[in-house]
């Protein structure tokens, strides 16, 4: 391998390992993936890689020129793609290799929302959000004084907000009933044994107002993206509390994207 002095490093590694019968290294197209709940592209400027390989995952890295400090990618972030079979090397120009000095602040633990059902999970949600749902409570419909007769109707679960009322169940009401409740300020809410975890959680959340949005979530968001060197996409139902984004998940998040995440985006 021959070199001359007007040629940058990589330059002269590429030609190293381009003379090499087991790898090969060449210019990015594409950013690099790594899994597909969440999703994860990092943006690299050259790609090393194992040839034909039987039985065993290729060697695979990417390597990034950078010209600022603060382009350095987490030290958590190349962890998580080192154990996905990523191997990632970030040359500062003037300085050579580089990895992440910035401390780690902590994060707070994920949150688990669990229950055998619907009403479980609801109800692991309103206290998630700092409601204390009473549980099975009798709804007074018809009162002996005023109709001559009692008749009450039973609430899984009932919260209070604001000058309302919310009720929860896991059966639905006749109409009749359910009218009278609304003319008292009592709103009603109905899970039908079909319904998905999403649909428990949005039907909540929309019970006590509280705004939300559902889809894929990309991090950086749009104008986050100067020096932008990787994404991390993922689907969730997402509402804004306390200046930061909560995300309600059905997969298990990676302790090092979370870091990242939290760090980063306050999510």
């Amino acid at each position: 391998v021959t070199a001359n002095y007007q040629e940058v490093p990589v330059q002269i590694l590429q030609k190293v390992i381009n003379a090499s019968s087991t790898y090969t290294m060449t210019r990015s197209v594409k950013p690099l993936t790594l899994g597909d709940v969440p999703h994860i592209e990092i943006f690299v400027d050259w790609v090393i890689a194992e040839k034909a390989v039987s039985g065993k995952s290729p060697y695979l890295q990417g390597i990034a020129a950078i010209k600022e400090g603060s382009q350095v990618l987490p030290k958590y972030l190349k962890e998580y793609a080192s154990r996905n079979g990523v191997i990632i090397t970030e040359f500062l120009e003037g300085s050579g290799v580089v990895e992440s000095t910035a401390p780690e602040s902590g994060i707070p633990e994920i949150t688990v929302l669990s229950g055998a059902t619907a009403m479980d999970l609801c109800s692991a949600l309103l206290r998630f959000l700092d409601y204390q749902p009473a549980k099975d409570v009798d709804l007074r419909i018809f009162n002996l004084n005023r109709d001559g007769f009692n008749v009450a109707c039973h609430a899984d679960l009932l919260v209070k907000k604001d000058n309302r009322q919310i009720t929860f169940h896991s059966k639905v009401l006749p109409p009749q009933f359910a009218q009278i409740l609304q003319e008292n300020s009592i709103d009603v809410v109905t899970f039908d044994e079909k319904d998905s975890k999403q649909a428990v959680i949005e039907k909540t959340l929309a019970a006590i107002k509280i705004p939300f949005s559902k889809g894929i979530f990309l991090y950086p968001e749009a104008g986050q993206t100067r020096n932008l060197r990787t994404t991390i996409s993922f689907p969730a139902i997402r509402i804004t509390r306390d200046r930061s984004f909560f995300h309600f998940i059905d997969f298990s998040m990676d302790q090092y994207l979370y870091q990242m995440l939290y760090n980063k985006w306050a999510v």
